[in-house]
């Protein structure tokens, strides 16, 4: 009503947009039959503008140059942030922008109409949840863990399906343990799920006795910036229209896909209980490294389909950053990890940092398989040489193995590894050997395991300047229990979020890792 109808199809778009909002002809305007009450507009408001904060997507493609996407988009805005404030804010909606802004402001606005309309009946609208702008106070916050549907619909942006949705979920699963969780909804997105706990909307209430409390309840999101919405409890985030970086490895992950492995090995061979015991530099794997989650992805998975039992880590860098690795084996959150259908086992480390915290090596084992660490001290540490001798009991058995690595070229590096040897006398020397590619322990009785020359660059030999050479070498007795299968694992060690110069798709590593299987 108070909207010229025109019966007629001109072909004019703001014509056939009346059209679709007015389904009644009003009376001529010298028929004084309606009560002004009806006639009464708000100045700020023209009668034929669209008022975005309660148009549907179809009313909102009769505007010049809406197609259906950028339709939806501004619903789907509408429905993050809560409202349009001013009309400027439909500049942020993808497919807008200035220029478009330019060519429809005439044609829309964002204030309420002051009567008692029916429009908004229209569509499912944020304003006709919202509390009166009058009111001094903000609603209290909503406990998701125990509000029914219709306190949930008070909630910015919560239809009464997704309000359905939570509250079934919630039943079928459980309580919620952070507001997080509720992005697992059918629903809901992390745009509306953000802009509800920025206005402090969301509390995660009471558990149930014995149900394990997380330490932060808030939403942590973090955008492309690296900048966590947690941070900004006292405001409103700016809604910059980037994902949050978990969304977008989801979206990474389907492009990543895992390789096929010809065999499955199920910890024995030829009718004997074995196991694989592995050598991996994880090239400077610090903390920052291991946040990455295409990284902690390769590592993990390529663990678990080559059914590694120990690996012989080099450049650890952060003890912290070998804990990551653990806790993602043993209680896996990245989506590969969870889909993982095989035997996952119950992962321990350790970590042993040089004395001027430069080098290190580490190792990480599966104590289902049996292995227990029972010391582990350091052999040699200088400029060229940092070793660190471990001991391990697996069945019973004793077996002793140094982790090498030689972090630079020098002349008395032979010498040094050598002398190594026979002090320590391991059973198995592991590591990384590239700066001593020729290395050849026959005279301390050892017999490697890959045949040189064997290049383990998980990129292009060269590309990095360096060929590497990681290696495993048996003395006689480790050397019997040799089940006389190995290999270096080349597939499934890039991922697409993780960094390659100024491209994306690199490595995890630029070695790769080389194993042999030892019967038990």
């Amino acid at each position: 009503m108070g909207q010229n109808h025109s019966s007629t199809f001109s072909g004019r778009r703001k014509s056939l947009r009346r059209s679709l909002r007015s389904p009644f002809p009003r009376r001529s305007h010298t028929n004084h039959s309606l009560s002004a009450t009806f006639n009464y507009l708000d100045p700020d408001v023209k009668g034929d503008q669209l008022n975005v904060n309660t148009a549907t997507a179809e009313e909102l493609m009769t505007l010049p140059g809406v197609t259906r996407t950028i339709a939806q988009n501004i619903v789907d805005y509408r429905q993050a942030i809560g409202r349009y404030n001013k009309v400027e804010d439909l500049a942020l909606v993808t497919g807008v922008g200035a220029e478009k802004l330019s060519i429809i402001r005439p044609e829309i606005c964002v204030h309420r109409r002051k009567t008692n309309s029916n429009a908004s009946s229209r569509a499912q609208s944020l304003d006709s949840l919202a509390s009166s702008e009058g009111s001094p106070r903000p609603p209290p916050p909503v406990d998701v863990n125990s509000a029914n549907v219709f306190l949930l619909m008070t909630l910015r942006g919560v239809s009464q399906e997704l309000a359905a949705n939570i509250v079934d979920y919630r039943e079928r699963r459980g309580p919620f343990n952070t507001a997080d969780d509720l992005l697992k909804v059918r629903g809901m997105n992390s745009w509306l799920l953000s802009n509800m706990c920025s206005h402090n909307q969301v509390v995660v209430g009471p558990l149930p006795p014995g149900t394990p409390v997380p330490v932060n309840k808030k939403l942590s999101l973090a955008l492309l910036n690296g900048t966590s919405l947690s941070r900004f409890t006292d405001r409103k985030p700016q809604m910059n229209g980037f994902m949050p970086v978990k969304d977008i490895f989801e979206l990474l992950c389907a492009y990543s896909q895992r390789p096929y492995v010809d065999e499955a090995f199920h910890n024995e061979r030829d009718g004997r209980a074995a196991l694989r015991l592995a050598s991996w530099n994880l090239t400077t794997f610090t903390v920052e490294k291991a946040d990455n989650p295409g990284v902690r992805e390769v590592i993990c998975r390529t663990v678990l389909e080559q059914r590694f039992s120990l690996v012989a880590i080099q450049e650890v860098m952060d003890a912290v950053a070998l804990e990551k690795l653990v806790s993602e084996l043993n209680e896996p959150r990245l989506r590969r990890m969870v889909e993982w259908k095989g035997r996952r086992g119950k992962w321990k480390c350790s970590t042993t940092l040089s004395a001027d915290k430069k080098r290190s090596c580490g190792f990480l084992y599966d104590s289902d398989t049996g292995l227990v660490l029972k010391d582990v001290e350091v052999v040699h540490d200088d400029g060229a040489v940092f070793a660190v001798l471990a001991h391990f009991e697996v069945e019973g058995a004793s077996v002793t193995l140094v982790n090498m690595h030689l972090s630079s070229a020098s002349s008395k590096i032979r010498d040094q590894c050598r002398r190594l040897l026979s002090q320590s006398e391991p059973d198995i020397a592991i590591g990384d050997f590239s700066s001593y590619p020729d290395a050849d322990f026959v005279e301390e009785g050892y017999t490697r395991v890959l045949l040189a020359p064997t290049v383990t660059n998980s990129m292009a030999p060269g590309s990095s300047g360096t060929n590497f050479m990681d290696n495993i070498y048996l003395n006689k007795r480790s050397l019997s229990r040799y089940t006389g299968v190995s290999g270096i694992v080349r597939q499934g060690l890039n991922h697409v979020a993780i960094p390659r110069g100024w491209m994306w798709g690199g490595p995890a590593s630029e070695h790769c890792p080389v194993w042999c299987e030892l019967y038990t």
